[in-house]
């Protein structure tokens, strides 16, 4: 990463800039056409880097125009992304695509959950993808040259999320979880350095990533044993947003190197860097090949195979809520990560 750039770094926020963000937009989200219900996720432990996670439930029949372009500038700095909408059929059954812990009931009915069949399973899905998206971000953010801090904060601290749901400890997968502890670390601390020497503490928390998503991926792979294995160099290619890469399955003697190779920055991504345009113009044009352990490409891929219930139902009900977002939901984000691999 040390030929990155580094941007958006966390500006400082109060509770209380948090607090009438969340007023501001949950007032709007309750007047959503077809509102069911308003659910808030996760909690403000750090403010000016951490996010604010709202999810509005909707019936499906009603186009439901974003309220992104409706919120002031500091309102969409503190939410850092759009809000979530769900309609009510894939919340019912989101159990089967995402793992939402800590819902907080804001307004509207408590709705029941579609338990699925073998929610262990299902886990380990929603690992393999969070790792997987993981990755597709470091290749990204080696061909564009740009590093958005506080982006990367939130998405690095979910890595711990993903090994949990794999089952992964520390004896498992030690530099994981040890750069798990750093994110934690960074972000607790972060306001306590000087401004001059934050994108520094970024540059080196960034320069381990590789090596922990590395030791998690090989960890997620053992844990698989018994699995059915890809051959090495089958290829997955992926939906989007990530329609510009191709998974690629590796051995594990291959792996490390093929993954070195993909995540970090090239020759050119420092020139690429002073330029966001430029960035983003390569990656619309990139086809890029993300290499993954070969039975992690094997349960990535099983929900194409639709080879048991539980694959077909979770590719089922994937694709009804990307059909959904697509159609009725524009400008809002999207619970789960399976979208691309379905």
């Amino acid at each position: 990463m040390g030929r990155s750039r580094f941007v958006g770094l966390p500006e400082a926020r109060s509770r209380a800039d948090y607090q009438a963000a969340s007023d501001e937009i949950e007032s709007l989200l309750r007047q959503l056409p077809g509102f069911v219900a308003l659910h808030r996720l996760g909690s403000v432990r750090h403010p000016g880097i951490s996010d604010l996670d709202r999810i509005a439930v909707v019936e499906a029949g009603h186009p439901v125009a974003s309220i992104w372009s409706r919120l002031s500038p500091d309102v969409r700095y503190v939410a850092m992304h759009g809000p979530f909408l769900v309609d009510l059929d894939s919340f019912r059954a989101r159990r089967w695509f995402t793992h939402l812990t800590g819902l907080e009931l804001v307004a509207g009915d408590e709705l029941p959950v579609d338990e699925p069949s073998d929610p262990a399973r299902c886990d380990l899905h929603l690992a393999a993808e969070g790792l997987a998206q993981l990755e597709l971000k470091l290749i990204q953010q080696a061909r564009t040259g740009r590093v958005k801090v506080r982006s990367v904060l939130c998405q690095f601290h979910a890595m711990g999320f993903s090994l949990m749901l794999a089952g992964l400890d520390k004896d498992d997968a030690p530099e994981a979880w040890d750069f798990v502890d750093a994110v934690r670390a960074t972000r607790e601390a972060w306001f306590e350095h000087a401004e001059r020497d934050r994108p520094a503490i970024a540059a080196r928390l960034m320069d381990r990533a590789p090596a922990a998503l590395h030791d998690a991926l090989l960890a997620l792979d053992r844990r698989l044993r018994g699995d059915r294995v890809v051959p090495a160099g089958s290829t997955a290619i992926l939906r989007s947003p990530w329609d510009a890469v191709t998974l690629v399955a590796c051995d594990e003697a291959s792996f490390g190197a093929e993954f070195f190779r993909a995540v970090n920055a090239g020759p050119l991504a420092a020139a690429i860097a002073r330029s966001r345009r430029m960035g983003a113009v390569r990656w619309r044009m990139a086809r890029e090949r993300a290499p993954v352990p070969a039975r992690v490409l094997g349960l990535l891929t099983e929900t194409r195979k639709g080879a048991t219930e539980l694959h077909r139902k979770r590719r089922q009900v994937i694709t009804a809520y990307d059909r959904f977002l697509g159609t009725h939901g524009h400008g809002f984000s999207q619970i789960g990560l399976g979208g691309p691999f379905t």
